[in-house]
């Protein structure tokens, strides 16, 4: 069964979308805490720019 993002899942009971939210973020927080342990260091995300920043003309951005 396909189901539209815009119609509920009939799957699913009546307000669960909050708790499968919760434990998906649950899962991501530990794995990453199972990592850091593991690497003995904490995950940083890092960035670097490649060239300077553009702004559009006029200060519109």
């Amino acid at each position: 069964m396909i189901v539209s993002q815009s119609e509920p899942c009939p799957c699913l009971p009546a307000g669960a979308a909050g708790g499968l939210f919760g434990a998906g973020r649950a899962a991501g927080w530990i794995a990453h805490a199972l990592e850091q342990r593991r690497d003995g260091r904490l995950i940083r995300p890092r960035a670097r720019y490649a060239e300077e920043l553009r702004r559009p003309p006029n200060g519109t951005g």
